[in-house]
């Protein structure tokens, strides 16, 4: 999204811990910058339940692969030992300390196996703006999308990112922020509506 405005906003810069290339995710991006980029693209941030049913892929586990952490070597990108590695705490890593895919941050962008729907990185890597206000699932009917609850509320963010634990990845986790909110876990991933 970077190169399509012009800039490189993101904070871990090519080169970065030796891992960082220039098909890692863009980061530092903000809920604001992501509508405003992609309408100009004709592309739009996914609402959160069209991103969950691209992260499932057809499943109803934890994450796409199962329930089991044996089964996410190769799919997850989260905290480990390669996080600690580079200074992460510790602490982060208590679901699974023996963990470690070899990036200490966020790495390339089709580096993990892909899901049932073809969907690279959809746990870790890269936390991802959808398009809804973030809502608590009693408060509003659950639709797609969820009603707007007005320019300023937080936005819903999924998938987890390379500094979180590995249960802040299911499938089902969700967390938000401001529109107008960066960091260096903050990422989008583009969609495109499909028409008859």
């Amino acid at each position: 999204m970077a190169p399509l405005r012009g800039l490189q906003p993101s904070n871990l810069k090519v080169g970065f811990g030796g891992t960082v290339g220039p098909t890692n995710p863009v980061e530092e991006v903000s809920w604001t910058d992501c509508q405003r980029v992609l309408a100009r693209l004709r592309l739009e941030l996914p609402s959160e339940a069209q991103w969950e049913f691209a992260c499932r892929g057809g499943t109803t586990s934890a994450w796409w692969t199962g329930s089991g952490l044996g089964n996410l070597v190769g799919k997850v990108n989260v905290a480990g030992r390669a996080y600690v590695r580079v200074g992460g705490p510790a602490a982060l890593t208590a679901d699974w300390p023996e963990f470690d895919d070899g990036f200490g941050v966020h790495h390339p962008v089709g580096r993990l196996a892909v899901n049932p729907y073809g969907l690279h990185e959809v746990h870790g890597n890269i936390d991802e703006w959808c398009f809804d206000a973030y809502l608590g699932y009693d408060s509003s009917p659950v639709t797609d999308p969820r009603p707007d609850a007005g320019s300023n509320a937080n936005r819903v963010l999924r998938g987890g990112h390379w500094s979180n634990s590995l249960t802040a990845s299911r499938s089902s986790h969700r967390l938000d922020g401001t529109p107008s909110f960066t960091s260096d876990s903050f990422g989008v991933r583009p969609a495109r509506r499909l028409t008859p």
